[in-house]
């Protein structure tokens, strides 16, 4: 019983590596560009500078490197219902080099990256006075007044004196 279960989870483990998160640094791992450190230093590069995805590549290369090894030196017995130690080793074995690559790939990119980020000079401030100038004032705008009034509307009508003229 303890057999049958332990080669289901196999199984499993290796259904979920082989269709799990396959390489995250060539998923998402952007290099810098050809001749980026020749850019003028208003362009700025853009690339991948932090290392998350490697750093979990390395962790699912090492736990799939782990898997494969203990699939290989374990005994015959542990594979009786129809799990083949050389299917679980070759499938396992591949996972790990496949993650082991893709964390080379991010941990180089984002190196260079990194490198080219900080040797380039920065950037010139947006609008510099000559030396020795003082700042121009900007003319401030008034303040919007009140809305001028309504135009007047026709005159009231008077009503007609019906007591006679006025005394």
């Amino acid at each position: 019983m303890v057999r049958n279960s332990a080669s289901r989870l196999a199984r499993a483990a290796m259904l979920l590596a082989l269709t799990g998160a396959q390489g995250c640094s060539f998923i998402f791992v952007r290099g810098a560009p050809e001749g980026a450190a020749q850019y003028p230093p208003t362009v700025p590069v853009e690339c991948t500078e932090s290392r998350w995805a490697p750093i979990v590549d390395t962790v699912l290369a090492s736990v799939t490197g782990l898997i494969t090894i203990g699939a290989a030196v374990a005994p015959e017995s542990a594979f009786d219902d129809g799990a083949s130690r050389s299917v679980l080793v070759a499938g396992y074995g591949l996972n790990t080099l496949l993650h082991g690559s893709s964390a080379w790939y991010g941990y180089s990119e984002t190196a260079e990256c990194r490198q080219v980020k900080a040797t380039r000079p920065p950037p010139p401030p947006a609008v510099a006075p000559p030396p020795g100038a003082a700042p121009v004032p900007v003319p401030m705008q008034p303040a919007p007044g009140p809305p001028p009034p309504p135009p007047p509307g026709p005159a009231p009508s008077v009503p007609p004196n019906l007591f006679g003229p006025p005394s």
